[in-house]
Order: C-alpha cells, then structure tokens, then sequence
C-alpha cells in the first residue's frame, strides 16, 4: 500500500509539474489562459506585480540544490511575496514572484548577497499587468544572454544592462523600454 501511495503521489507531481510548466508556456506565448486558472495552476496572482529571474549553472558538476537554495531565497523579495519556479533544462530554473507592491530596488539587489558560488542569476524589470509574466521573462531573458557576453557573474539586474539591451538591436526590447518610459506620459492630457 505504501509503494502503491508512493506511485500515484510520483505520478500526482508530475502532472502538476507538466500542467504548471504547459501554462508557463502557454503565457509565455501568448496563447488564450483563463486567468483564474492560470493563477491556481500556477500558485501565484498574474494581477500582482511579477519581476522573472533565470537562475542558472554554466557547470555541469554545480549541485541542482543551489538553484532551489536560491529559489527559496526569492520569497523574501517583499511581504506576501509568491514564487513560481520551473525548469528550463537540466542547469536553468526560470522563476516569477509575485508580490503585492514593486519590490525597492534594494531588496532585488541585496539578492546578489544570496546567489551561492557557481550559481548566476538575471532578473527582469518588476511590471504589473497582463503583459508583465511575458515583458519581464524577456528582460530576464536578455539580461542573461548580455551577461553571458560581458562575463558578469553573480546577479544581473535588467536595468544594470539595460543600455546595452537597447543597442542589441532587439525591437521587442526598444518597444519594453519606451512602454516602460513613456508610461507616465501615456495618462497626461496634451
């Protein structure tokens, strides 16, 4: 009875696991998810202000449990902060937390302080709104591939590199930047 247990639990994880990373990237695509859905899937609200991280190892040897270590790490990102975690191959966990208010810069800073050796990390821009799971993956996801190129270790913040994410050439990283710019003006009557 307990192998039996030990099975369907095994199997009951897995498909949480699949039916968790299937939305991530259903968002990531933006393909139609119920958002109540989505949020219950995934453990956390998508109307709350989500900032993506990608963590990962450029060794093959680095123990897999430093990446959870920092996982557990990005739930002090502020009070009633949620966090999402999936892997992305076998050396690469792409993570979201959600939290009520934008998190201080500080604080996502002070994160550098807790990534253990042999473990690098990149964070996008916090961002509120049905957009921000896809706008901030793709700023983490820029940040990583900039400090993969410069040789920055540790974490990178996107807009530690955000200079550089313009000049990459990249149009969906021009279109974040003068959303995120120009957003106080987008209210103001001329």
């Amino acid at each position: 009875m307990v192998r039996t247990f030990a099975e369907e639990r095994q199997q009951w994880v897995q498909g949480a696991a699949a039916r968790r990373t299937d939305v991530v990237h259903r968002l990531l695509a933006a393909d139609t998810v119920e958002r109540a859905e989505a949020e219950v899937v995934l453990g956390i609200e998508l109307r709350s202000v989500l900032t993506a991280f990608e963590l990962w190892t450029d060794e093959r040897d680095e123990p897999t449990h430093l990446l959870a270590q920092l996982v557990r790490e990005l739930g002090g990102l502020g009070p009633g902060a949620k966090v999402l975690s999936v892997p992305s191959g076998t050396r690469t966990v792409w993570c979201w937390v959600s939290t009520p208010a934008e998190p201080p810069v500080e604080r996502l800073r002070a994160l550098a302080d807790v990534v253990p050796l042999g473990v690098r990390a990149a964070c996008g821009r916090p961002s509120r709104g049905p957009e921000a799971f896809r706008s901030s993956h793709a700023d983490a996801a820029l940040a990583r591939r900039i400090a993969g190129g410069t040789g920055l270790s540790g974490m990178v913040c996107f807009d530690d590199v955000e200079v550089l994410a313009l000049v990459s050439g990249e149009p969906d990283a021009v279109r974040r930047f003068l959303a995120h710019e120009l957003a106080g003006l987008a209210g103001r009557g001329g």
